[in-house]
């Protein structure tokens, strides 16, 4: 049984400080554009413009490798975000100089760290902090990894961490490059692939790299949850247009995980992202609460975009995936039923406008929106007990029967 558990995300920062094979190093992330090749609309003035780059194909280690090549090793030599303190890694350094004495590649260096790592670690629930882990000799994956990493790095061996799935469990090991090839390192289970060997590195699934893909004043762009994502915006006009690649290829996610500037306020999307949350929860959910409008690129095969509200095509849902966090009117997609957890916990909106059609809202439809004041519904709808789940006492229910005179009813 492989010696497994649920993995942590791993975080970014930029790094620069040997050498495997580069590509596309002059390549720099595509910007947005303030007048695209056709569309005439003012919102079509500001989707990205569709350039070269390639999309990223294959399993997720090949579009990891495809990402490292494009890159530079040297990144692989920055602790990034690795909890330890100088004297710390003076420390471990000092017994890795000793380890290591006499050998001259960085092939031979590697194999004798990877060695005693997997020799001398027991594999058990622990600190897995890099230090913790050298102190005490216990830890799961994710402690062997920091380990190993940080004893590489002391060396001059660029090591990169991967965070993601291996055997169907949570796993973390390293990429590490050594003379000039990139190599697959799990010190938890004693495995080093050669990481073009595409067939054994099958098992290994990176959703996570700590590599930064691109990076400059305004973006930082990383391998996260197998797509290439724009994790980072730093600065950006109030109409912001996420950019249509980086490094060559195509940027397919847009899920921030720190909080937006606050002074963009629109967001245009291209028809190249698949994904701005992370099942509904964070990304542009969690971290663009200034946000107040998403437009969507009609030809975008994955999101629709219906009067400021963001839906997935997939089945013709009607259920909401975003809406702005500064929304405070939201009529929504014609349907026949609404059903539970179509408006959840939405700071900000005071009306919603169910649309004409709408035969039934069941149970639970709108919850937890402290400053709705107000719903209009058609008055043939048919409105379960507790469609506004703990509101009836606060909400004015204005039942529409045509689109002016509209008049109120109180409902218990």
């Amino acid at each position: 049984m492989k010696k497994t558990l649920p993995f942590f995300c791993a975080l970014l920062c930029a790094g620069a400080l040997v050498s495997c094979s580069t590509q596309m190093d002059d390549m720099q992330l595509a910007p947005q554009t303030e007048q695209a090749e056709t569309g005439t609309t003012t919102s079509d003035q500001f989707f990205p413009v569709e350039d070269d780059a390639v999309l990223l194909s294959g399993e997720y280690h090949e579009r990891a490798l495809n990402l490292l090549h494009a890159g530079d090793p040297k990144q692989g030599l920055s602790l990034y975000d690795t909890k330890i303190t100088e004297e710390q890694y003076q420390e471990i350094k000092t017994f890795t100089d000793d380890l290591v004495k006499g050998l001259t590649t960085q092939k031979e260096i590697h194999d004798k760290i990877f060695s005693w790592v997997n020799t001398n670690v027991k594999y058990q629930q622990s600190d897995n902090d890099a230090y913790a882990v050298f102190k005490n000799k216990t830890a799961i994956c994710q402690g062997y990894s920091n380990l190993l990493k940080v004893m590489l790095i002391s060396q001059g061996v660029p090591a990169v961490s991967a965070n993601g799935f291996a055997w169907n469990q949570g796993h973390a090991w390293i990429y590490s490059c050594l003379d000039g090839l990139w190599y697959l390192s799990d010190a938890t289970n004693n495995i080093v692939h050669d990481a073009s060997n595409i067939t054994k590195c099958k098992e290994f699934i990176p959703y996570f790299l700590e590599w930064a893909v691109y990076e400059d004043d305004k973006y930082l762009v990383e391998f996260s949850g197998g797509e290439l994502t724009l994790v980072k915006v730093k600065s950006g006009d109030s109409k912001f247009t996420v950019p249509y690649s980086a490094k060559g290829f195509v940027l397919t996610a847009f899920v921030p995980e720190s909080d937006l500037p606050e002074n963009i306020k629109e967001i245009y999307i291209g028809k190249n992202i698949n994904s701005i949350t992370n099942q509904g929860l964070n990304g542009l959910s969690t971290y663009g609460l200034s946000i107040e409008q998403v437009h969507v690129d009609p030809a975008n095969p994955t999101f629709e975009y219906y009067e400021g509200v963001i839906y997935t095509k997939m089945n013709n849902t009607t259920i909401p995936h975003y809406i702005p966090n500064q929304m405070k009117r939201i009529v929504l997609k014609p349907s026949q039923i609404y059903s539970k957890g179509l408006i959840v916990g939405h700071q900000n909106v005071e009306e919603i406008v169910f649309p004409k059609g709408v035969k039934y809202i069941t149970d639970f439809a709108i919850e937890a929106c402290p400053k709705l004041k107000r719903v209009y519904i058609p008055g043939d709808a048919e409105i379960s007990r507790h469609a506004l789940y703990g509101m009836w006492q606060s909400i004015e229910i204005i039942r529409e029967k045509t689109e002016t005179g509209i008049p109120t009813i109180t409902m218990d």
